[in-house]
């Protein structure tokens, strides 16, 4: 050929043109030939291809035989592109094959040849919707007589079935479904290619199936399978194709019938399918792959390892041949690690688990970022790391597998229908870190993310099930934190949905009914109806009986069950309970690895069984056995912190009544040091509160356990900072004055400022409805986990050893050379006002406040820090006053605007602007930063369960009311009052006795509140400002006046003006600062008893200011 000469076109009349052409396209289709019968070289194609070029070339556009040499000209380009796999050539293909169709009239029966063609090719091209158009023309276009009709309607069935897959396209499907289903049941049963176009609407109503979430009836579907595999000869090569298409049916139709037929038959038909096998048989991979799919889920029904085993087997020999860059190597990878996961589950074997973590990283580093299952593979490894926190404690693993699983919900398109178990997922590690760390923003993140995900989750859907379960458990979360009935309730329902869903055979009932048997006890907890808990025992005597014991929960279906007998023995004192819960625990304790992550927990159950059985028999060797349980719960680093700090606290305890001091106080110092590692900086302030109802007295005890040791007075103080203001310490933390540090790094203060921004905003801000998850509450974490490395290493830097450390012992002395600093240590009696003690008569000046100046700073480092912040000598220049008589659902207040009205007065006549804004949160916090001076008269409301939620009561509406913790979010100490006094009755008073350690206030009644607050302004007028900053609490704070306030004998002016020498002469040059009081002391029980008589009595009114969460806001400034 090469030899020959070209023969010049341009030369050539219309005749020589037509012979040149069909002369060129004959020539280029025996080349075709060749090359697929003998030579298989690409040079053939591409002579075959040049030679067609110009049979397109030299052919007028008039010629009916252009459209044929265009088709032709495809069809060899198309070749040459699975040859080589050169893109070019599968353009071109594309090109030529679309001319064929175009050049080619509607009525021309070639057309559909060409049409169909084209739909092939560009299948080829990933152009799934182009295919089936073309496809679908060539359907609607051709007549019911057509030899090829059913070859065509078959191809456009095999077109239409992927594009569902890949699209979900369900109308296409649906409307091509009986287009498919007319031809189908035409064929004559003899026909040679019925076996084949029975199969391929076999697979469309599979996929129908599939799509509607087992809402159709499968019956056609698996019947038409059959028909296929009983229309194929018993040697046929197809044969294998048709067993595996069945059985994989069967095999779905399981999953939503949960037929135990289904998927035995499944199984037999897939084994048959896997072992008819052929030479190049490339579909053998994709056969044994859903064999060991089939052998999974019968294992899963029926709870049998050898099942689980064989699939495990499968998969690895599967993946093995998988070449590295194989499209399908990471989803068979993910297949493998879920068997490998789940029999370690089943056998707690570790070399299972570390292979499926291997498995899954290895090939998620080998898939190309397109890869449709990276999403998968995230969520996959996300929960097998999920699961090593759950087994070893560690926060890392937590915090991982939160990451992956956020990424695995990043990748993944809003339709896959695997996207509500990832989101399943994604909740299950938050709320696993609201039970670690007490963050309520994890827990109601967790919840939103479920709800949603159930709410677009057919209730046939394999995830469904899941995502109640852990709904169920997230309900009764939030009900043990925020109290509500409504979650235990719900938590009820979702648990017995579960049970009731799921079949006896299932492998996961188990845990189904351990969680319904959680939910009774605690709603015995609330209601105490005896007929919960002993459900809740029957239940959970179920739930151990069908768990292995190899299971990994089976521990905790173990300590479930002892804790439920505890609790009915509390009701009924049968012995038999009690004894049945240190059985059960024991077991406990016996099937759990010494790393486990309840041990703590368990360890602590166990002891306090054993206590309260030395509190029926008097046997002093369960005490001992419990202490001895106690101090093997401190040391289980991976286990919860709170469960460890209450096995300290306990040890307290035991070691104080036998009087081993040494040992109590070590146990004491052990629940101090623990403290950091409970009130995470990322925690938000209601959180922190929560967990500090669990350490109240804590300090005390340590304190006083060493004075009672000789200790010196640093040790005692450092107990006392360590444990005791815990809230307001986290707060100036974050705002502490980093001048020096910006002075001296200011990379580091910059950092420093940019992470203490991120840790003050709010815990939860707004986020549009469409979000699939929050990512506020991550970040947060993320960010108190940033703020502590960086305090590591600004400690690491010259001159900043001590950054936001407690005090030395020179800067603690340091504090007192204006006068001693005297601590006492008094926890019951932080209810009262000592520092209203003394003899108030008229004249008199034996009272504790003629001599001390007392502050209500919790910790000695807050005055020092108080005392560091600069402070300008400056007379004040505005005063924010704020004043309601009439309250929406409280009682008329008539001396408010009294008071208001004559604080106005006094600061007009010392040039003090004054602002009275609107009674709105939003007014009052926008003058707050700009004003020396804040009063406010009116009702406050305390909130027993969450102080930090007590509020000013301003207007009716719930978002208007001014709570603690809007203010502790506003960073006051950058620019706090001069002066706050609040006019309010019961605003600072301490409710829950468990945070008497964060600060204490009392009570105030409406008829002393004007008094008073004139008296404030009086001697503010006369003694001048810097006067009244340095004692404005003696001034107004704490006189005992008959009850009767006409009785009054002098007016509160004239009394302060009387005793104002004597406050002066014992106390002017001293900077007395008494601590709130704590620590138990039996001798003055008898004084307290008496006062409390007294009060109640009428004979005597302590009349107290209420200063909002002094020493957290205003430390320094204001006493």
């Amino acid at each position: 050929r090469g030899e020959q000469s070209e023969p010049d076109i341009r030369s050539l009349d219309d005749d020589q043109e037509v012979a040149l052409a069909s002369y060129m396209n004959s020539l280029a289709l025996e080349l075709r030939g060749h090359y697929h019968d003998i030579s298989g070289e690409q040079q053939t194609l591409e002579d075959a291809a040049e030679m067609a070029q110009t049979a397109t070339i030299v052919t007028s556009d008039q010629d009916p035989n252009l459209p044929r040499y265009y088709n032709d000209l495809g069809l060899i380009l198309w070749d040459l592109y699975h040859h080589n796999g050169c893109d070019d050539a599968l353009e071109q293909a594309i090109a030529a094959a679309q001319k064929a169709v175009e050049m080619s009239p509607k009525t021309d029966f070639d057309r559909l040849r060409y049409l169909d063609n084209l739909s092939y090719i560009l299948y080829d091209d990933g152009n799934g919707r182009g295919s089936f158009e073309a496809a679908k023309e060539v359907v609607q276009d051709c007549p019911e007589s057509h030899e090829h009709r059913h070859e065509y309607i078959d191809h456009f069935g095999r077109v239409l079935y992927d594009l569902t897959v890949y699209k979900e396209s369900l109308d296409e499907l649906e409307q091509g479904l009986d287009t498919v289903r007319q031809s189908v049941y035409s064929i004559p049963p003899d026909a040679s290619y019925r076996a084949q176009c029975l199969s391929t609407l076999s697979q469309l109503l599979h996929e129908q199936y599939g799509v509607r979430k087992g809402k159709v009836d499968p019956t056609e579907a698996v019947q038409i399978a059959r028909d296929a595999l009983a229309a194929d000869s018993e040697n046929s090569l197809d044969r294998a194709t048709y067993l595996h298409r069945l059985g994989y049916l069967l095999s779905e139709t399981f999953h939503f019938t949960r037929a135990r037929s289904d998927i035995e038959e499944s199984v037999k038909l897939l084994r048959q399918a896997t072992s008819e096998t052929y030479d190049d048989d490339n579909e053998w991979i994709s056969r044994s792959f859903d064999l060991a799919f089939a052998l999974e889920s019968r294992s899963a029904a029926t709870g049998s390892l050898e099942d689980l085993s064989e699939s495990i087997a499968i998969a690895q020999k599967v993946l093995e041949m998988s070449p590295d860059d194989h499209e399908r190597r990471l989803k068979r990878s993910l297949r493998l690690a879920s068997r490998l996961k789940e029999r370690h589950l089943r056998t707690g074997a570790q070399s299972d688990f570390d292979e499926a973590i291997q498995v899954v990283e290895t090939n998620l580093a080998l898939a190309p970022e397109d890869d449709p299952d990276r999403g998968r593979a995230f969520h996959i490894l996300g929960n097998a790391i999920g699961e090593r926190f759950c087994m070893m404690g560690s926060m890392d693993d937590l915090d991982e597998s939160i990451r992956l699983a956020q990424k695995a919900v990043q990748v993944t398109p809003d339709t896959y229908y695997e996207l509500p178990l990832f989101l399943m997922s994604l909740g299950s590690g938050l709320t696993d870190r609201y039970d670690r760390t007490g963050r309520l923003a994890d827990l109601e993140e967790g919840i939103r993310i479920w709800e949603r995900a159930l709410d677009q989750t057919q209730d046939t859907a394999l995830s469904w099930i899941g995502l109640v379960f852990n709904l169920a458990g997230s309900y009764r979360n939030r009900f043990e934190r925020l109290g509500r009935v409504s979650d235990l309730e719900r938590c009820i329902e979702f648990s017995q949905k579960t049970v009731d869903k799921s079949g006896r055979g299932d492998a996961s009932r188990h845990l189904y009914l351990a969680r319904l048997a959680s939910s009774l006890k605690h709603r015995f907890n609330h209601y105490r109806s005896i007929k919960d808990i002993d459900t809740a025992i029957d239940l959970g005597k179920e739930s151990l009986k069908i768990t292995p014991t190899g299971h990994v929960d089976y521990s905790l279906h173990l300590q479930e069950l002892a804790q439920s007998m505890s609790i009915r023995w509390g009701e009924t004192k049968d012995e038999k309970d009690l004894k049945d819960a240190i059985v059960f625990e024991r077991r406990a304790l016996d099937a759990m690895d010494t790393g486990h992550r309840q041990r703590a927990e368990s360890l602590f159950n166990m002891g306090s069984y054993l206590l309260k059985r030395e509190s029926v028999t008097g046997n002093e060797d369960d005490t001992h056995e419990a202490a001895q349980l106690f101090e093997e719960a401190i040391k289980q680093t991976q286990s919860s912190v709170k469960s460890r700090i209450e096995a300290a606290r306990r040890l307290t305890y035991i070691y104080m009544s036998q009087d081993d001091w040494q040992r109590a106080y070590d146990a004491a110092v052990a629940a101090i040091n623990m403290i950091p590692q409970l009130l995470l900086r990322s925690l938000g302030n209601d959180d922190k509160q929560e967990l500090l109802k669990k350490l109240g007295g804590t300090s005390s005890d340590a304190a006083a356990l060493a004075l009672n040791l000789g200790e010196g007075p640093m040790v005692t103080l450092d107990m006392l900072g360590r444990g005791r203001g815990l809230l307001a310490a986290s707060i100036d933390d974050l705002h502490t004055d980093v001048a020096a540090l910006r002075k001296e790094f200011p990379d580091m203060a910059e950092r420093f400022v940019s992470l203490r921004n991120q840790l003050v905003r709010d815990d939860m801000p707004q986020q549009e409805s469409g979000s699939r998850w929050n990512q506020a509450s991550n970040k947060r974490h993320e960010a108190g986990e940033k703020f502590d490395k960086l305090i590591a290493e600004i400690r690491q830097q010259p001159g900043f050893e001590n950054f936001l450390l407690p005090p030395t012992e020179s800067s603690i002395k340091q504090a007192a050379e204006s006068g001693p600093i005297i601590v006492i240590n008094t926890r019951l009696l932080s209810k009262f006002p000592i520092h209203a003690a003394g003899e108030h008569s008229h004249g008199r000046s034996n009272t504790v406040l003629d001599r001390v100046i007392s502050s209500y700073q919790t910790s000695v480092q807050s005055i020092i820090r108080g005392r560091k912040r600069p402070f300008e000598a400056k007379p004040p220049q505005q005063a924010l006053l704020v004043g309601m008589e009439a309250t929406p659902g409280s009682s008329f207040l008539p001396n408010a605007a009294k008071e208001v009205n004559a604080v106005r007065q006094v600061c007009e006549s010392m040039s003090i602007k004054t602002v009275q804004p609107e009674p709105v949160k939003a007014a009052i916090t926008s003058h707050l930063l700009q004003s020396e001076i804040f009063h406010y008269a009116g009702h406050a409301y305390i909130d027993g369960l969450d102080p930090v939620e007590s509020y000013l009561c301003l207007e009716a509406n719930k978002a208007d009311r001014l709570t603690v913790s809007n203010l502790l979010d506003i960073n006051l100490q950058r620019q706090s009052p001069f002066l706050a006094y609040l006019s309010a009755c019961g605003t600072g008073e301490i409710q829950n006795e468990d945070l008497t350690d964060e600060g204490t206030l009392w009570a105030v009644m409406d008829s002393f509140k004007y008094p008073v607050t004139i008296g404030l302004a009086h001697s503010f007028c006369t003694v001048g400002y810097l006067c009244a900053s340095m004692s404005t609490f003696h001034c107004i704070a704490t006189w005992v006046f008959p009850a009767d306030p006409e009785a009054v004998p002098h007016s509160t002016a004239q009394h302060l003006l009387d005793n104002q020498g004597q406050i002066n002469r014992l106390a002017a040059e001293q900077d007395l600062e008494i601590l709130d009081i704590q620590a138990e002391l039996e001798r003055v029980k008898a004084d307290l008893d008496m006062l409390k008589a007294k009060r109640k009595t009428g004979e005597w009114l302590t009349i107290a200011v209420l200063v909002l969460i002094i020493g957290i806001m205003f430390a320094g400034k204001i006493f």
